[in-house]
């Protein structure tokens, strides 16, 4: 029986979705939910035994001068480094993060000192595969620079936006509501005008 035990894979699976990926109006976004069931079942074809679901719903896989902004990634490593587990899945690489610095600290450092095997299935990142670290490492560079590049490419909508004195704000200010048939256009509320 303690050879069985020692034998189980207990996988960690960790589900992210940034907040301009977030679909509004539901308690679980669809994309968490399709992760989730993609995860579970890839699990259970390898008999793997889920420990736990690690979730950060609405937070950015970037870096923001430290990685501990998402509670369930915070959560997760540190049962990582209590070793409750032995596989951490994700559906793909930038969902566990989109910043270089992350990625080698973890995947390439402590996760090898914690004999944590990290697998994604999308982008076939697996620790395991010998000679898979290159493309990891690749993976990791396109996956910050696309979040500069998107970065990059939102602020030069809002500097056009803003030219052309479009309004921009979430919220219209009191006294005032969006137009209708122009949500970067604001009308007059007659309501709460005065």
């Amino acid at each position: 029986m303690s050879e069985y035990i020692s034998q189980r894979i207990l996988v960690a699976i960790y589900l992210r979705l940034s907040k301009e990926d977030i679909d509004s109006g539901e308690n679980e976004s669809q994309s968490i939910q399709n992760q989730k069931s993609m995860l579970m079942e890839y699990a259970r074809k390898n008999n793997w035994i889920i420990y736990e679901l690690y979730c950060d719903e609405d937070y950015s896989g970037a870096y923001s001068g430290s990685e501990n902004t998402r509670p369930g990634f915070n959560k997760m490593i540190a049962d990582a480094e209590a070793g409750k587990f032995n596989v951490v899945l994700c559906k793909s690489q930038s969902r566990f993060s989109r910043n270089m610095e992350v990625i080698e600290k973890y995947i390439h450092g402590r996760f090898l000192e914690w004999g944590i095997r990290f697998v994604s299935l999308i982008d076939n990142a697996d620790t395991e595969v010998k000679g898979n670290k290159k493309a990891r490492q690749i993976n990791s560079l396109i996956n910050e620079w696309y979040l500069e590049d998107l970065s990059e490419n939102i602020r030069a909508v809002f500097r056009d936006k803003m030219r052309k004195g479009e309004y921009l704000a979430s919220f219209a200010p009191y006294g005032y509501k969006k137009d209708s048939q122009n949500k970067n256009h604001l009308v007059i509320n007659p309501e709460t005008a005065e």
